[in-house]
């Protein structure tokens, strides 16, 4: 069979089943995807900022950003996250007239189905095993943190992580320049799609792929430059772009607060603190901060700890570790170091108010080291066995996430 109908053929089943995996995920909301939806203010507003792209695109594009709140004041819809992508994306539904609450549910639980399948796609292309995407897309998709945020459309669009970062990997691999602007166009669309993860991610990328060239060898290093310097350029240009109106609005609402900063950072407790709906561990919640329930999940901690410890850890592995630590670190705030550099030598992160939304790339980090934890565990098993264990891998992940709330 054609290698490319295989591919397809692979991708469609993932889909089919991270789609059926995140609607038993989200049950009951699913039943009234046309009528209901999670149950914040937060909601509505995502409903606004969809309507309205889909309407100045139909009727004024040059006026995309005056959105029509606080008039006169012009750049209105850039005092929060335009969300440009998902409203482009969202705008021919709603121009044939689909409900609105339809509209958000799909284009919410859409984007968890996508994050989950481009997770997939880049632990499978590390690790070679299904078992093991399957394992890291479930983690990724369906951690606790995830519906923490389930309001926030914009922090469900983390699509563009696993994809930015495969790209990166194929650039050292192949030295194609087109896998380098498939990483720098992940980028510019992950800023475009959430201006929090598109600046953290294009920070993460960069340190990862100075990382990625440690102990290769010089001439390897030289042939990855002209591909990542096509992709940074794309990247800059489209962000670059992007950014110029953000700038101007700032000059009229000024930029975040330290006092906010700091209320909205991690504490290295958070990472173990979940939402008191969570299924297995919101019974003995006594705690937690809006923004700073960041419990990864024991499944994948665990798998990631196996993934180091089991055997020597490759390159990649070391560098996943590190990126995972880095986003940790960074996530505290000004109760580490780095975050405190970036605030006050990259205007970006001026911009931002909660620096615990790092914790989202440390769900990212350690899924793809349970992936390589459960593919060394699953190596030594027969097909029998193996399927035994991702069968209860996934059950305990699935089993750590909140319930579904809506009304």
């Amino acid at each position: 069979m054609d290698d490319r109908i295989t591919s397809l053929r692979d991708r469609i089943v993932v889909l089919i089943a991270f789609t059926l995996l995140t609607c038993g995920m989200m049950w009951p909301q699913v039943r009234h995807l046309g009528d209901r939806a999670a149950a914040h203010q937060d909601i509505y507003f995502n409903m606004w900022r969809l309507h309205w792209i889909a309407h100045a695109i139909a009727t004024s594009p040059a006026n995309i950003f005056n959105a029509n709140i606080f008039y006169p004041e012009p750049r209105t819809l850039l005092f929060s996250d335009a969300m440009l992508v998902q409203g482009v994306t969202a705008a021919p539904l709603i121009w044939i007239g689909v409900r609105p609450v339809l509209v958000h549910n799909i284009m919410l639980l859409g984007a968890i189905v996508a994050s989950a399948a481009a997770m997939f796609a880049l632990v499978r292309y590390l690790t070679g095993s299904r078992g093991a995407a399957a394992l890291a897309g479930a983690i990724f998709a369906f951690a606790p943190y995830r519906f923490e945020h389930i309001m926030h459309m914009e922090l469900q669009w983390t699509m563009w992580i696993p994809i930015a970062v495969l790209a990166l990997h194929r650039t050292f691999q192949n030295f194609r320049v087109r896998d380098g602007f498939v990483c720098g166009g992940a980028v510019a669309l992950q800023m475009l799609s959430s201006v929090y993860y598109g600046i953290f991610l294009a920070t993460l990328v960069a340190m990862g792929s100075l990382m990625l060239q440690i102990g290769r060898p010089w001439t390897d290093a030289r042939r990855a430059a002209v591909p990542l310097a096509a992709g940074a350029s794309l990247a800059v240009v489209l962000i670059g772009a992007y950014a110029r109106p953000y700038l101007l609005a700032r000059d009229r609402v000024g930029e975040r607060p330290v006092e906010q900063v700091e209320m909205y950072a991690a504490r290295p407790a958070d990472y173990l603190v979940t939402p008191a709906t969570n299924w297995l561990y919101g019974r003995w919640q006594t705690r937690g901060e809006s923004e700073r329930r960041l419990f990864p999940g024991a499944v994948a901690f665990l798998l990631a700890i196996v993934a180091v410890l089991l055997r020597q850890p490759s390159r990649v592995i070391v560098v996943y570790v590190l990126v995972g630590v880095a986003a940790f670190e960074a996530s505290l705030g000004f109760r580490g170091s780095s975050y405190s550099f970036l605030y006050e030598h990259l205007a970006p992160f001026r911009a931002l108010r909660a620096p615990a939304r790092l914790g989202i790339f440390v769900v990212f980090s350690l899924a793809v080291l349970a992936g390589f934890g459960y593919s060394f565990v699953a190596s030594g098993l027969r097909a029998r066995y193996r399927l035994v264990l991702l069968g209860l891998l996934l059950t305990a992940v699935l089993s750590e996430r909140p319930r579904s709330t809506s009304r």
